[in-house]
């Protein structure tokens, strides 16, 4: 019996090459220099309150490569200005090509927008205790990564804590309530200390004056967005691996005293 085209021999060998294509393609993103990363999600959003916002772990983030939460800021003078960087940084995460490097990258929407990272108070520049290694802000720990419902990251201000005259940011977490960490602005005083968020607002790095005054009195508006963070330790080049941004919904306002 005469075969029909394809039957038999043709069908089984273009599968097979399709196969034989697909595993060279696999090695090839092991061995031809292109690296796999590790890929994360954003954190989950709780709630904002005027002195307040919270958010929660995604149980999805797990393993080695991945450290914690990273947060991003940006002050400004006037509402409508915070809501139109707001809006723009969303928007663009809403589309579907959307992906992290878009914003955290040197040249992405946060820079391009004057968004930056806080910092703990005790490690201004980024470093660990013993003065090496990036760390996130917000950090998971290994025996952290799986207790479900995630755990909840609590950012709040609290004039009691910090020392006088200027109040501050702590952060907390529902796995260890008794640790609060101060954290600062991005930006150093000229002894290069940490700055308060509620202290010296003025066109600069962190600080839109959208009004042209300059400097900020009265109310001012922050922008925050969290990011995943990990580093990948698969291979030798230990980038940095971020998520896409999860905003905090609204600006939220503070009056300078």
């Amino acid at each position: 019996m005469a075969r029909n085209r394809g039957e038999g021999s043709g069908i089984r060998p273009r599968a097979a090459f399709h196969g034989i294509i697909g595993l060279l393609s696999s090695l090839c993103l092991s061995t031809c220099g292109i690296e796999t990363v590790s890929i994360f999600s954003p954190p989950v959003f709780v709630s904002t309150g005027a002195n307040d916002i919270k958010f929660q772990h995604d149980t999805a983030n797990a393993g080695a490569n991945f450290s914690g939460y990273e947060l991003y800021y940006r002050a400004f003078d006037t509402p409508d200005a915070a809501q139109k960087a707001l809006d723009t940084i969303q928007g663009a995460i809403n589309m579907t090509t959307a992906t992290p490097d878009r914003f955290v990258s040197s040249n992405g929407l946060f820079a391009t927008q004057g968004f930056t990272r806080v910092f703990d108070a005790d490690g201004l520049d980024g470093v660990n205790e013993n003065g090496s290694g990036i760390r996130p802000l917000f950090t998971v720990t290994t025996a952290e990564q799986g207790i479900a419902p995630g755990i909840i990251f609590d950012l709040f201000l609290d004039s009691t804590q910090s020392a006088v005259p200027l109040k501050n940011w702590f952060f907390k977490k529902s796995s260890d309530l008794a640790t609060q960490i101060e954290v600062t602005r991005s930006i150093n005083s000229s002894g290069n200390q940490p700055v308060s968020f509620e202290d010296s607002y003025s066109n600069g790095p962190d600080f839109t004056s959208a009004t042209g005054a300059g400097s900020a009195s009265g109310t001012i508006y922050f922008v925050f967005f969290a990011v995943a963070y990990g580093v990948d330790t698969s291979s030798t080049s230990f980038a940095n691996n971020y998520s896409l941004p999860m905003s905090f919904l609204t600006p939220i306002s503070y009056v300078i005293p």
